[in-house]
Protein backbone atom coordinates (compact mmCIF):
# COMPACT_ATOMS: atom_id res chain seq x y z
CA UNK A 1 0.00 0.00 0.00
CA UNK A 2 0.92 3.48 -1.10
CA UNK A 3 -0.79 6.81 0.21
CA UNK A 4 0.04 10.64 -0.10
CA UNK A 5 -1.59 12.96 2.62
CA UNK A 6 -1.54 16.39 3.70
CA UNK A 7 -2.11 17.48 6.73
CA UNK A 8 0.06 21.13 7.77
CA UNK A 9 1.83 23.43 6.16
CA UNK A 10 4.23 22.43 3.39
CA UNK A 11 4.62 18.63 4.95
CA UNK A 12 3.46 16.18 2.38
CA UNK A 13 3.80 12.32 3.93
CA UNK A 14 3.89 9.65 1.80
CA UNK A 15 3.97 6.29 3.92
CA UNK A 16 5.03 3.13 1.66
CA UNK A 17 4.19 -0.84 3.46
CA UNK A 18 3.86 -4.39 2.04
CA UNK A 19 5.16 -5.00 -1.97
CA UNK A 20 3.61 -2.57 -3.92
CA UNK A 21 2.36 -3.74 -7.74
CA UNK A 22 2.44 -1.37 -10.59
CA UNK A 23 -1.23 -0.67 -10.01
CA UNK A 24 -0.44 0.33 -6.56
CA UNK A 25 2.58 2.96 -8.14
CA UNK A 26 -0.41 3.96 -10.71
CA UNK A 27 -2.62 5.37 -8.02
CA UNK A 28 -0.60 6.44 -6.03
CA UNK A 29 1.56 8.51 -8.96
CA UNK A 30 -2.36 10.27 -8.94
CA UNK A 31 -2.59 10.72 -5.13
CA UNK A 32 0.70 11.74 -4.91
CA UNK A 33 0.45 14.57 -7.94
CA UNK A 34 -2.48 15.79 -6.61
CA UNK A 35 -1.22 16.38 -2.97
CA UNK A 36 2.16 17.86 -4.12
CA UNK A 37 0.57 19.97 -6.29
CA UNK A 38 -2.32 21.19 -4.24
CA UNK A 39 0.02 21.97 -1.41
CA UNK A 40 2.56 24.07 -3.41
CA UNK A 41 -0.50 26.29 -5.03
CA UNK A 42 -2.06 27.19 -1.60
CA UNK A 43 1.39 27.71 0.15
CA UNK A 44 2.66 29.16 -3.25
CA UNK A 45 5.89 27.11 -2.34
CA UNK A 46 8.05 23.56 -2.93
CA UNK A 47 7.00 21.13 -0.59
CA UNK A 48 8.63 19.25 1.94
CA UNK A 49 8.09 15.71 1.90
CA UNK A 50 8.88 13.02 4.29
CA UNK A 51 8.40 9.36 3.13
CA UNK A 52 8.51 6.29 5.56
CA UNK A 53 9.40 3.21 3.79
CA UNK A 54 10.00 0.73 6.83
CA UNK A 55 7.59 -1.49 6.24
CA UNK A 56 7.60 -1.99 2.56
CA UNK A 57 9.54 -4.82 0.83
CA UNK A 58 12.12 -4.46 -1.88
CA UNK A 59 10.46 -2.88 -5.50
CA UNK A 60 9.93 -5.04 -8.70
CA UNK A 61 11.90 -3.19 -11.66
CA UNK A 62 8.85 -2.32 -13.73
CA UNK A 63 7.52 -0.47 -9.62
CA UNK A 64 11.07 1.06 -9.63
CA UNK A 65 10.81 2.66 -12.85
CA UNK A 66 7.63 4.27 -12.40
CA UNK A 67 8.38 5.09 -8.96
CA UNK A 68 11.00 7.16 -10.60
CA UNK A 69 8.79 8.67 -13.06
CA UNK A 70 6.68 9.38 -10.79
CA UNK A 71 9.50 11.38 -8.46
CA UNK A 72 10.33 13.04 -11.84
CA UNK A 73 7.15 14.48 -12.22
CA UNK A 74 7.20 16.23 -8.86
CA UNK A 75 10.64 17.64 -9.22
CA UNK A 76 10.11 21.21 -9.66
CA UNK A 77 7.55 21.47 -6.98
CA UNK A 78 9.69 19.48 -4.05
CA UNK A 79 12.11 21.22 -1.96
CA UNK A 80 13.35 18.36 -0.17
CA UNK A 81 12.14 14.41 0.47
CA UNK A 82 13.66 13.20 3.37
CA UNK A 83 13.28 9.16 3.04
CA UNK A 84 13.51 6.56 6.38
CA UNK A 85 14.36 3.51 5.52
CA UNK A 86 14.22 -0.15 7.22
CA UNK A 87 17.85 -0.60 7.88
CA UNK A 88 17.93 -3.07 4.69
CA UNK A 89 20.54 -2.81 2.56
CA UNK A 90 19.70 -4.02 -0.09
CA UNK A 91 16.66 -1.40 0.04
CA UNK A 92 18.81 1.09 0.60
CA UNK A 93 20.75 0.97 -2.45
CA UNK A 94 17.24 0.90 -4.37
CA UNK A 95 16.01 4.13 -2.67
CA UNK A 96 19.76 5.17 -3.36
CA UNK A 97 19.47 4.38 -7.06
CA UNK A 98 15.58 5.94 -7.02
CA UNK A 99 16.66 9.14 -5.80
CA UNK A 100 19.79 9.62 -7.58
CA UNK A 101 17.49 8.70 -11.08
CA UNK A 102 15.00 10.99 -10.16
CA UNK A 103 16.58 13.99 -9.27
CA UNK A 104 20.44 13.69 -9.32
CA UNK A 105 20.65 16.03 -6.67
CA UNK A 106 20.83 16.59 -3.03
CA UNK A 107 16.70 17.28 -2.36
CA UNK A 108 16.14 13.73 -1.20
CA UNK A 109 18.20 11.67 1.03
CA UNK A 110 17.54 8.42 2.78
CA UNK A 111 17.94 8.03 6.45
CA UNK A 112 18.01 4.94 8.85
CA UNK A 113 17.49 6.75 12.03
CA UNK A 114 14.88 9.38 13.12
CA UNK A 115 16.47 12.32 14.46
CA UNK A 116 18.94 12.96 11.56
CA UNK A 117 16.17 13.09 9.26
CA UNK A 118 13.98 15.34 11.61
CA UNK A 119 16.77 17.67 11.97
CA UNK A 120 17.55 17.95 7.90
CA UNK A 121 13.97 18.41 7.17
CA UNK A 122 14.03 20.80 9.72
CA UNK A 123 16.43 23.64 7.64
CA UNK A 124 13.09 23.61 5.65
CA UNK A 125 10.17 23.14 8.47
CA UNK A 126 8.16 25.41 10.56
CA UNK A 127 7.70 23.97 14.13
CA UNK A 128 4.07 22.61 13.59
CA UNK A 129 5.41 20.98 10.59
CA UNK A 130 8.60 19.98 12.57
CA UNK A 131 6.10 17.93 15.09
CA UNK A 132 3.92 16.50 12.34
CA UNK A 133 7.37 14.75 10.97
CA UNK A 134 7.54 13.07 14.63
CA UNK A 135 3.81 12.34 14.54
CA UNK A 136 3.67 10.90 11.59
CA UNK A 137 6.84 8.68 12.04
CA UNK A 138 5.77 7.38 15.33
CA UNK A 139 2.25 6.79 13.90
CA UNK A 140 4.61 3.28 11.66
CA UNK A 141 4.94 1.97 15.62
CA UNK A 142 1.34 2.64 16.78
CA UNK A 143 -0.22 1.05 13.93
CA UNK A 144 1.82 -2.30 13.88
CA UNK A 145 3.64 -1.79 10.90
CA UNK A 146 6.68 -1.77 12.18
CA UNK A 147 9.23 -4.65 11.47
CA UNK A 148 6.88 -6.74 9.42
CA UNK A 149 9.52 -8.45 7.82
CA UNK A 150 11.66 -9.19 11.22
CA UNK A 151 11.32 -11.00 14.10
CA UNK A 152 10.88 -8.76 17.01
CA UNK A 153 11.61 -9.35 20.43
CA UNK A 154 9.57 -8.21 23.94
CA UNK A 155 11.10 -4.23 24.79
CA UNK A 156 11.48 -0.55 23.77
CA UNK A 157 12.04 0.27 20.08
CA UNK A 158 15.45 1.62 19.19
CA UNK A 159 16.23 5.40 18.36
CA UNK A 160 15.84 4.13 15.08
CA UNK A 161 12.49 3.25 15.85
CA UNK A 162 13.25 -0.49 14.78
CA UNK A 163 12.81 -3.31 17.78
CA UNK A 164 15.74 -5.13 18.25
CA UNK A 165 16.11 -8.54 16.25
CA UNK A 166 16.97 -11.36 18.97
CA UNK A 167 20.92 -13.05 18.66
CA UNK A 168 20.97 -16.38 16.74
CA UNK A 169 24.43 -17.04 16.99
CA UNK A 170 26.38 -18.84 14.64
CA UNK A 171 24.84 -20.72 11.56
CA UNK A 172 26.27 -24.46 11.39
CA UNK A 173 26.01 -26.06 7.65
CA UNK A 174 28.70 -28.51 5.92
CA UNK A 175 31.57 -26.88 5.34
CA UNK A 176 30.76 -24.13 8.08
CA UNK A 177 33.94 -23.18 10.30
CA UNK A 178 34.52 -19.84 12.60
CA UNK A 179 37.51 -17.92 11.43
CA UNK A 180 39.85 -18.19 13.69
CA UNK A 181 40.35 -15.38 15.93
CA UNK A 182 42.71 -12.51 15.25
CA UNK A 183 46.39 -12.70 16.57
CA UNK A 184 46.68 -10.86 20.02
CA UNK A 185 49.13 -7.70 19.78
CA UNK A 186 52.52 -7.49 22.39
Amino acid sequence: MLTAVWNVGRLIELRFSGSPTIDDVAQFELDSHACVASCAAQTRQPVVVCTDIRATQLFRPEVTERLIQTMRGNNRLVERNAVLGNGSALMALQIVRLTKEAAGDNRRRMFTELDPLVEWLAESLTAPEQDRVRQFLAEHETNGAANREAPTTAGAPTTTGRTPTPSRGPTSYAGWRPFPPAPRKK
